[in-house]
């Protein structure tokens, strides 16, 4: 299926953040053999990004104008998967506008384009996504925003985000405010 975690900077800018910090909830990943395909940090977050266990699928793109694509999880868009899926669905995508009904499987997308960072996931709800209540952390395991947070000295706990039923996805937009220029 493949894995995900996402830091937001600004949402946690008051704490002494260290790599030590996030080795907890790599781990996670790492004990369960998913290899991590790409780190990337940018000045508002960090994410770091799994391969599926059994067969690697190159699930990320980048772009001449900064910004990326990436998916977890198996996604078709318009019939395409791979890097084809992930290109055409870069060029297409607009914030705001509904591209589900070219979409298909059970996925997360990650999309930074113009500076904003858009998290997407499948209609079905079968493929989680989590995040701690202060929206700090995302992931599409609950144990690695759990030991996020307890990294963190918190009591909260992660919860899980559901499809909205109008749409049949869950979509969000996450502020970031990158140092990039436009």
């Amino acid at each position: 299926m493949g894995a995900f975690f996402l830091v937001r900077k600004q949402a946690i800018k008051d704490q002494e953040v260290g790599f030590e910090q996030f080795d907890r909830p790599l781990n996670v990943f790492r004990s369960k053999g998913l290899e991590l395909n790409q780190e990337i940090h940018d000045p508002a977050f960090d994410l770091y990004l799994f391969h599926k266990k059994t067969f690697e699928v190159e699930n990320y793109l980048s772009f001449a104008d900064g910004g990326f694509v990436c998916a977890t999880g198996t996604m078709i868009y318009k019939g395409l998967v791979g890097p084809a899926a992930l290109n055409d669905l870069y060029e297409d995508f607009q914030h705001g506008r509904d591209l589900s009904e070219s979409l298909t499987g059970e996925y997360c997308l990650i999309v930074y384009k113009h500076q904003q960072l858009s998290l997407i996931h499948s209609s079905s709800g079968l493929y989680h996504l989590f995040v701690d209540s202060e929206h700090r952390y995302f992931s599409s395991s609950f144990l690695a925003v759990r030991r996020a947070i307890a990294y963190s000295g918190d009591s909260g706990h992660p919860f899980r985000l559901i499809p909205d039923n109008r749409s049949g996805s869950f979509r969000t937009t996450i502020p970031v405010h990158s140092g990039h220029a436009p």
